[in-house]
């Protein structure tokens, strides 16, 4: 069957090797460079709460006694060891809780992938943090862009956009931060075709996170690699076996260059305020209008009917979830625990809360229904109480919506509490302090150690 695919004929990972070795810090618009110390922010606090996660504990007991060179700590430890094992442990901790940034215009979690390359890296070789910054920039550009040229088909084919197109960001991240020139950045990017996979087989399972932690360890991999003058094919996201061909049967490679070096994609990203799958978030704004403004409660709903787009349901559809994780993609769970408890935080998703009896029966209220009409992070709800009143609630700009965003003073609540109990309030305002002024600082290693 002829693919679909268009864009074959631009030199696409050429013009990506050279927008990642080129960028300067003086071609970041300054609110770009705001975009990206709010990802680091966002992303240090939930990685240092997934860091006491039962999948960190077990990938550190993997490690204890194969770690390497001390180049780069472990988050939520007092370890340290070579760079490619603390962007693959630190990026599994920053994907754990799935409570990380996303994309507003198709599922990608974009800092994940590279924040723990460059935080590796720059620990390594005492990059400054104008310098670290810029490599994180890049190597987002890059993963986002690739990402929109293959949405939504690849996401429909059953691949993670995260560990896909994040095994390039964090390469161009990696191969940015160590100074590849654009040939060698080009052998990188050919380097991270061949690594770059995720299922979304594994959505409500540790294997989600472990994938996305070796979309960053490969990066880095694939740029030492390239530094050391190893090769690959210059063209392989565009050619006909080429990352964009094999993977999905409709892309338009057009759209990751269009715009390039004007337009940075970091500008659409956004910020969960609720830890669990991002479609979730307009059911729990929801819920919260429903209990909040209309009175509603778990013993006055009889059902509800919850319309939602129908990509949302083939891997957040988990009716009966057993474990902390599932209830992260969960629409019955999640709307349940707004429901009940009025949040829609950590503690709503661990395994005793998914494992509550009382809340299960809340959950059979809860049925999903398609609507081909709603796009991707719309909903309506259709509530019937207990004395037969029917009440209806329409969101289509969840709290951390682009339209309707997290503020710098909410991402600093969200940081101080995903690491309350973790570290103390000293130890807080330290790090949200270091982390908003990183382009000042000279070494960002002694950041780390901060950290």
């Amino acid at each position: 069957m002829e693919r679909a695919g268009r864009g074959q004929d631009i030199e696409v990972t050429r013009l990506l090797a050279a927008h990642a070795a080129t960028l300067r810090w003086e071609d970041i618009p300054a609110e770009v460079v705001h975009d990206a110390k709010r990802a680091l922010v966002d992303f240090e606090g939930v990685a240092l709460a997934g860091s006491s996660e039962p999948l960190s504990a077990g990938l550190h007991r993997v490690y204890a006694s194969r770690m390497g060179a001390a180049e780069a700590r472990v988050i939520g430890t007092q370890r340290r060891t070579d760079a490619m094992t603390a962007a693959f442990l630190n990026g599994t901790a920053g994907h754990a809780l799935d409570f990380d940034d996303t994309h507003a215009d198709f599922f990608y979690h974009g800092t994940v992938p590279v924040a723990p390359a460059v935080w590796a890296l720059g620990e390594m070789i005492g990059a400054s943090g104008r310098e670290m910054i810029v490599a994180f920039v890049a190597g987002w550009d890059v993963g986002a862009r690739l990402a929109r040229a293959l949405n939504p088909s690849v996401y429909r084919k059953g691949w993670q956009n995260t560990p896909t197109s994040g095994t390039f960001a964090a390469t161009a991240a990696a191969g940015r931060l160590l100074g590849l020139d654009v040939d060698a950045m080009r052998h990188a990017l050919g380097m991270a075709a061949s690594q770059a996979s995720g299922s979304r087989q594994n959505h409500g399972s540790m294997g989600k996170p472990f994938q996305v932690g070796k979309a960053s360890m490969n990066g880095v991999l694939a740029a030492l690699a390239a530094r050391e003058g190893i090769t690959s094919s210059p063209i392989a996201i565009e050619a006909p076996l080429g990352f964009a061909a094999l993977t999905t049967p409709e892309f338009d490679l057009a759209r990751a260059v269009d715009g390039l070096g004007a337009s940075f994609e970091l500008r659409r990203n956004m910020f969960k305020p609720y830890a669990c799958c991002l479609p979730h978030h307009t059911v729990i704004d929801a819920m919260f209008a429903l209990r909040r403004e209309h009175g509603l409660t778990s013993a006055t709903l009889e059902k509800a009917l919850c319309r939602i787009p129908a990509i949302s349901l083939d891997s957040s559809n988990i009716a009966e979830p057993a474990t902390g994780l599932e209830g992260k993609f969960s629409f019955q769970h999640s709307a349940a625990v707004a429901l009940v408890d009025d949040a829609a935080g950590l503690a709503q998703y661990t395994d005793e809360r998914v494992r509550d009896a009382s809340l299960a029966a809340v959950r059979r209220k809860f049925q999903l229904v398609a609507e081909p009409s709603l796009g991707a992070g719309h909903c309506v709800i259709e509530a019937q109480r207990t004395d037969g009143e029917t009440v209806e609630v329409r969101i289509d700009h969840a709290r951390g919506h682009l339209a309707n965003p997290l503020s710098d003073e909410a991402i600093d609540q969200k940081f101080r509490a995903n690491t309350a109990g973790i570290r103390d309030d000293v130890w807080q305002t330290r790090a949200l302090e270091a982390l908003w002024t990183l382009d000042r600082a000279a070494d960002v290693a002694r950041i780390a150690a901060l950290l």
